[in-house]
């Protein structure tokens, strides 16, 4: 080789060299790009829209200049459009001609799933097993509603939900597949499930000292129930929540799950509480219009006390619920004695609104409106409003000042006093009088909870006409 190199060179100079290998080069890059002009052949102008839109969603934009590469992507992609939309025959390929870039796309035959059946399986009904199949086959190939293409990776995914959800009820070894038969007009699609041996809970075994009987015994209840697929996280959040609430803050928690050649599941917490701590120094950082005082007394966790989890949640949860903060953010500090120093880092959002209205009527012709609203009344936490209006013909105003956490309870307290002078077609008149309301809230979802309240008020200066 390297004798037939010398012999060139000496034929041949070194600039017609280099420019054989320029023209070489050039001939080879020829024809691959890059494309300003960018065709599809074999998709109609609507089916070119969506798979256009399908690439973006991919981030595969055809834009010119389009290079090898992102043709490349595109004709991947391209398919696996076709594919979801039930062309399992669909085949795409590409060529660079000059400046142009164009696509041949060969659909096939559209495939259409029409029935869906589950045979086997008793853990659930064979609605629920079909709803769980079909759900999934509509997630993958983006079709919420309407005929569903014949997607085999949708169907793989289908079988997988499916053996997933006869694991969620003690079956660990079920497996599922799929039969496809072809009808006249669509594929039906029969998912056969084998559910195997159902797994049952022989006993939860938690190791470690300093854990209370009763919190154990509670951990034990599920033992004889069918084994689920994440029971032992449920566990070991449970356990942890208990070790918290009893002041140990940082409990370090792992878990084990045995299983038995008898279709049986033995769970192992091993727990290290760590010492009990006590609330040591709490320190506000980032405060403006909230005092320290104030926000400690709305937080309502006091120094000296034990540490609970569940109760400093739920004090973080009040002032969260006030709408003045846009960030808390607790820094613990546990020390040496047994104390747990806490620093918040604090940032107040924007409080206050006012907002107007103006409008025309034809009785009162022109009016105003004025609203107020501030959720940090004076930096105290409490929520205060005015409203206000004006017309021709009647005006007034409105004063609430409310306490979402009346005497450190979970009780809002509410006060209200009005005045209005309003005149009418039948009559004029001048109210007057205040409101106090008391309301306590058990379940914001369920809308649960008890008020109670008392209103007076007076009118004077009444005419009828």
């Amino acid at each position: 080789m390297k004798a037939g190199l010398g012999r060139i060179r000496r034929v041949l100079p070194m600039w017609a060299l280099v420019l054989a290998g320029v023209v070489a080069g050039m001939t080879l890059l020829s024809g691959v790009g890059p494309a300003n002009v960018v065709e599809i052949e074999g998709l109609s102008a609507q089916q070119q829209a969506r798979a256009r839109s399908a690439l973006r969603r991919y981030d595969v934009p055809l834009t010119p200049p389009v290079d090898r590469i992102t043709a490349d992507d595109a004709a991947f992609y391209f398919r696996e459009v076709l594919l979801k939309e039930g062309f399992s025959d669909a085949a795409v390929s590409y060529e660079f001609l000059g400046d142009r870039l164009i696509f041949r796309v060969e659909q096939g035959t559209r495939q259409i799933v029409g029935t869906i059946a589950v045979e086997g399986g008793s853990a659930m009904s064979s609605e629920t097993s079909r709803s769980i199949a079909e759900a999934a086959l509509r997630q993958e190939t983006l079709t919420p509603f309407g005929n569903i293409p014949l997607f085999e990776r949708a169907t793989r995914v289908a079988s997988e939900r499916l053996a997933a959800a006869f694991a969620q009820e003690g079956f660990l070894e079920a497996t599922v597949s799929v039969v496809t038969i072809p009808g006249p007009r669509r594929v039906n699609l029969a998912f056969l499930v084998d559910e195997g041996r159902r797994f049952m809970l022989r006993d939860v075994k938690v190791l470690g000292e300093g854990i209370a009987p009763e919190v154990v015994a509670s951990l034990r209840e599920i033992v004889g129930t069918p084994y689920r697929a994440g029971d032992e996280l449920l566990l070991r959040g449970r356990l942890s929540d208990a070790l918290r609430n009893a002041g140990h803050f940082q409990p370090q928690l792992s878990f084990q799950v045995e299983r038995g050649d008898d279709a049986t599941i033995t769970i192992v917490l091993e727990a290290d509480p760590g010492p009990v701590f006590h609330i040591g120094r709490i320190h506000v950082q980032g405060n403006g219009t909230v005092t320290e005082n104030t926000f400690l007394r709305r937080l309502g966790v006091k120094p000296g006390a034990r540490y609970n989890g569940k109760a400093f949640d739920k004090a973080l949860s009040r002032l969260w619920e006030t709408s003045a903060f846009e960030n808390i953010e607790p820094v613990f500090e546990p020390r040496t004695d047994g104390t747990l120093d806490i620093e918040f880092k604090i940032q107040e959002a924007p409080a206050k609104q006012i907002s107007t209205t103006v409008g025309y009527g034809q009785w009162d012709q022109g009016f105003v409106g004025v609203s107020y609203s501030d959720r940090n009344f004076l930096g105290s936490l409490n929520r205060f409003s005015l409203d206000g209006f004006y017309s021709t013909k009647s005006y007034g105003l409105i004063a609430t000042l409310s306490d979402p956490w009346l005497f450190s309870s979970d009780v809002t307290g509410t006060s209200r006093a009005f005045y209005a002078r309003r005149e009418t077609p039948a009559y004029q008149s001048t109210i007057y009088g205040g409101a106090l309301l008391l309301e306590k809230t058990f379940d914001l979802r369920n809308q649960t909870g008890w008020s109670a309240g008392v209103e007076w008020r007076d009118t004077s200066n009444s005419t009828v006409f």
